[in-house]
């Protein structure tokens, strides 16, 4: 990765969203239950990039079938 080209720490709530894939309510609902980590910076609110990957790796491990069963 070229050195000006950094990954993002966060993103608007809009924009991560969109990279979830879900609406504004399930996204503020996930925000406050924690399963989400934003912060506030003045009055915007800043979702984590890496909370992001987190919860999307991990609702990939819930759907995985289990190969014991």
């Amino acid at each position: 990765m070229p050195p000006n080209s950094m990954e993002p720490m966060t993103v608007t709530v809009g924009d991560a969203r969109r990279m979830i894939g879900l609406g504004k309510t399930k996204t503020y609902e996930l925000l406050a239950s924690g399963e989400l980590r934003s912060t506030q910076i003045g009055k915007r609110r800043l979702v984590f990039v890496a909370s992001i990957k987190e919860l999307l790796e991990k609702g990939s491990h819930q759907a995985d079938p289990d190969p014991a069963q």
